[in-house]
């Protein structure tokens, strides 16, 4: 399900990072190419733009091309034998097209859902964004900490950094990043940094971070 971060979208499953069609779909390719599995991508992404069904055979599969997939042998055979009579056009291959596309979206979701958001890919595309797209406080968000903290607290201009780690934090969390630890231990210092530094006794960070999550 799309995770939503100050207003605006982020994708959260398999299909979604390869409807992207942004930094996602470019850091799940990446990921995918180190984990030699791109042609799983690589083919839905190309049959969804409508290649031509000869381009996609011989690339994707054809016995021993370049970027074979694997894919059910059934379903192999008929298109080989399609292959040999010469015929390609689109409206006769739609359907197992569909169906190999099927399959690379099934193979990537039971290979990868998990292991993808605990990635170096994933973690850099997921922080730049966020940084990107956090570019003030919500309004709920704003109004929550005016009506809790003095001024000052409200206008240090290192308040959105806190606000921003705070929220990547509680998303790695959400995915077991093996990173997530590091990045809670930067976000929690740069709470009680703010705190200490406008002398305020305020919620606990755990409760920081859930109130942030909630109204951001």
């Amino acid at each position: 399900m799309t995770i939503k971060i100050a207003g605006k979208n982020f994708p959260d499953t398999i299909e979604e990072f390869i409807d992207d069609k942004t930094h996602f779909t470019a850091a799940f390719l990446k990921f995918l190419k180190r984990s030699a599995a791109e042609e799983n991508l690589l083919f839905v992404l190309q049959n969804r733009r409508k290649a031509e069904p000869k381009a996609l055979y011989d690339m994707f599969i054809a016995p021993g091309s370049r970027l074979e997939v694997n894919i059910s042998s059934d379903l192999r055979s008929r298109m080989v034998a399609r292959a040999k009579t010469n015929d390609f056009s689109r409206s006769n291959w739609n359907k197992d097209l569909l169906e190999t596309e099927r399959e690379m979206v099934r193979i990537m979701d039971t290979n990868y859902s998990t292991s993808f958001p605990k990635s170096m890919e994933y973690l850099k595309v997921v922080e730049s964004s966020i940084i990107k797209s956090i570019t003030k406080t919500t309004p709920t968000l704003q109004s929550y900490i005016k009506a809790m903290a003095n001024k000052n607290f409200c206008d240090d201009k290192n308040l959105l950094t806190c606000i921003k780690y705070t929220r990547f934090a509680a998303l790695l969390n959400r995915k077991a990043h093996p990173k997530a630890s590091g990045v809670e231990t930067i976000a929690k210092k740069a709470y009680e940094q703010l705190l200490k530094k406008h002398s305020l006794k305020l919620m606990k960070y755990s409760e920081w971070q859930k109130t942030v999550v909630k109204l951001l």
